[in-house]
């Protein structure tokens, strides 16, 4: 009999350390539990984007567009129009707002050069390619692309841009396999506005939800990130990514700095960070592939933009609303929300994600508008502002078939 309970008494202790073991170590699955503080907050911001959205609404021309007020080199509105119907791609919406996005459509569509590129006057300044990328996600999202034509016309369009060979880049450019903003083909294009992380992971989401992200292109796309994420691997930021894929080139924000070897080497940092594991993972790398899991775990380590001061300033402090504040919120808040669709969580993540509703609910403006006082990003312009930081709150809150 004794022998028997010794038997049933290791039997159950093996047991419970299996069930510890797995919960422990191999990762123990998100509570559903949210605590009282943080549903509360949940409901603020989803307040924040009923008031955000009557702003916006309140900001549309007649002709359907949304134009800056801040800036007349983009007074035209083809990069402003395409960035707030890409956000409201991401919201729930009712009849009057498809009929805004409709309006929308109908304008930026009016704008396409023989290409499939919307493309104005000012050229490059209005970021045609990242504004036609947008277009395109926006005109998927809706579930009117117009016809097989329309989708096809834009994305060849997009394809012909591609930093490769093929299409009459440069073979020694950096940023091979990427897309910059502009549509100058020449050296000089490549040194001014090179192929970066942001545009690139836009382009490749709007050409993903068309069917037009080939293997072929997913391997040139590939090749870029390698060359965008910090390989060094002693090096206590490697694993990150810059923006630009030109190492001393000013659009990468935290500076760069000589290796071992006196090469020059772009410090990596938050944002382009956060677009380049989307950007894996829309190139098919599974989340625990070893160059995700690199980046995901230096994120908490990164700097941020440091554009609040020219020269760069290592040394500098800068307050929560500085640089690229509204963008980098949409970006890590992507980040989480491509996880949670893989099932996936991130300790970081999570407390980042509190931490960035608290201060985009805190920092809405009355009438519904968000702006930030530097210039940085244009996020000065409030349209610009208010869609970045209404990205980041649909992106942070729950999803109600994931989360409760």
């Amino acid at each position: 009999m004794n022998f028997c309970k010794r038997k049933l008494t290791r039997s159950l202790l093996l047991m419970l350390f299996l069930s510890v073991t797995a919960q422990g170590v191999f990762g123990q699955k998100p509570s559903n539990t949210i605590s009282t503080d943080t549903q509360r907050l949940f409901q603020q911001a989803r307040e924040c984007l009923q008031t955000g959205n009557r702003w916006l609404q309140s900001q549309q021309q007649p002709d359907g567009s949304w134009r800056s007020e801040a800036y007349t080199s983009l007074e035209q509105g083809l990069g402003s129009t395409a960035l707030v119907l890409a956000t409201y791609s991401e919201q729930p919406r009712d009849d009057l707002q498809e009929r805004r996005i409709q309006q929308g459509l109908v304008f930026l569509t009016s704008h396409l050069n023989q290409q499939g590129i919307l493309n104005s006057p000012e050229g490059d300044v209005n970021y045609p390619l990242y504004a036609t990328s947008l277009l395109l996600k926006s005109l998927a999202e809706s579930g009117d692309m117009r016809g097989e034509a329309l989708s096809g016309l834009i994305s060849r369009g997009l394809l012909r841009y591609q930093h490769v060979p093929a299409q009459g880049w440069p073979a020694n450019d950096p940023g091979r396999g990427g897309w910059g903003p502009g549509i100058e083909i020449s050296e000089t294009a490549v040194r001014m506005h090179p192929a970066n992380v942001s545009v690139t992971l836009h382009v490749v989401t709007a050409l993903k939800q068309t069917r037009k992200f080939s293997l072929e292109v997913r391997t040139a796309v590939r090749e870029f990130l390698w060359q965008c994420q910090l390989q060094e691997s002693e090096h206590p930021l490697a694993g990150g990514f810059q923006f630009a894929a030109i190492s001393d080139h000013p659009l990468n924000k935290a500076g760069w700095q000589p290796d071992k070897k006196g090469e020059l080497i772009a410090i990596p940092y938050f944002s382009p960070t956060c677009d380049g594991i989307v950007l894996m993972l829309e190139c098919d790398l599974p989340i625990d592939d070893s160059r995700v899991e690199k980046a995901l775990s230096v994120l908490p380590e990164l700097p941020h933009a440091r554009l609040a001061e020219l020269p760069l300033n290592p040394e500098a402090k800068y307050t929560p609303l500085d640089a690229i504040f509204f963008y980098e919120q949409a970006a890590a808040a992507r980040v989480w929300r491509e996880l949670q669709l893989r099932r996936a969580t991130d300790r970081f993540l999570r407390k980042r994600r509190i931490q960035s509703l608290k201060k985009l609910v805190k920092s809405q403006h009355a009438d519904g508008h968000w702006s930030n006082p530097l210039p940085w990003m244009l996020e000065d312009d409030p349209v610009i502002a208010t869609a970045f930081a209404m990205q980041a709150i649909q992106r942070w809150l729950p999803d109600s078939k994931r989360e409760p």
